[in-house]
Parts: C-alpha cells; sequence; structure tokens
C-alpha cells in the first residue's frame, strides 16, 4: 500500500537501511529513560546534518528541506522492557531478536518502537 501510495504520488521509494535498524534496536530505553535514544537519534541527525528540536517532553522535531508542505513520520522513543546490561542483536535468517549473555535467555528487542524510530531515520537519511 504505502509503495503505491508513493508511486501515486511521484515519490522516491526509500532504501532500506538494516544496519540502521539493527543499530536502533541495539539501543535501550524504558517508559521513564529514554536517554539512550535521545543519544543515539541526536547523534544520527547530526551524521546527517539535520536541524532538530527537543521540547521540554522530550519529543524530538525535525524538518527536512524546504516545502509549502511535509509529510509527518512519528514514533515513540520508549519500550516496555526493562533495560539489561548486555543486550545484543541477532539475525537469523529473515529474524532479528535480543538475547542477554548475563541472563542468558532471550529478552525483549524494543521492536514497539524501536522500529518506528528506524524507520524515521532511514526516511530522513534516504528520501530527499
Amino acid at each position: 500500500m504505502l509503495i503505491k501510495l508513493l508511486n501515486m504520488l511521484k515519490l522516491k521509494k526509500p532504501k532500506f537501511d538494516l544496519n540502521l535498524l539493527i543499530n536502533t534496536l541495539s539501543i535501550q530505553t524504558s517508559s521513564k529513560d529514554e536517554s539512550q535514544a535521545d543519544e543515539y537519534i541526536i547523534n544520527r541527525l547530526k551524521k546527517l546534518k539535520l536541524q532538530y528540536t527537543q521540547d521540554f517532553a522530550g519529543n524530538i522535531y525535525v524538518t527536512k528541506g524546504k516545502a509549502d508542505l511535509y509529510s509527518c513520520i512519528v514514533s515513540h522513543k520508549d519500550t516496555v522492557h526493562d533495560i539489561v546490561e548486555d543486550k545484543s542483536v541477532f539475525q537469523l535468517g529473515d529474524l532479528l531478536f535480543a538475547f542477554s549473555e548475563k541472563e542468558m535467555k532471550q529478552i525483549g528487542i524494543g521492536g514497539d518502537d524501536l522500529c518506528g524510530v528506524s524507520i524515521c531515520l532511514n526516511a530522513l537519511q534516504d528520501l530527499s
């Protein structure tokens, strides 16, 4: 559906960056601590040379380019998982999962909504 919409609007299809997704899923947040996400996002924005603002609640706003109308892509930075000392993200075929070696078990990867953060960053990185 999204690709069909992009084609209708004559917009370029974004390239999917798997490494960006894995790196984004490797950060850790909780409902009370989004500091790793803030640092990660701000560093990516600086690398892309994009201006941003952050409000009193911690929301990060980015506008890319000059236009009369802008698309809006939104995600949240917090996840429901506990922050652990040694979260590692692994790929097995088409699957990504997180594991804690210290706890010797699979842990939450933070897909809700670090996947959304990755999509936002991917769009900012790829679309003009």
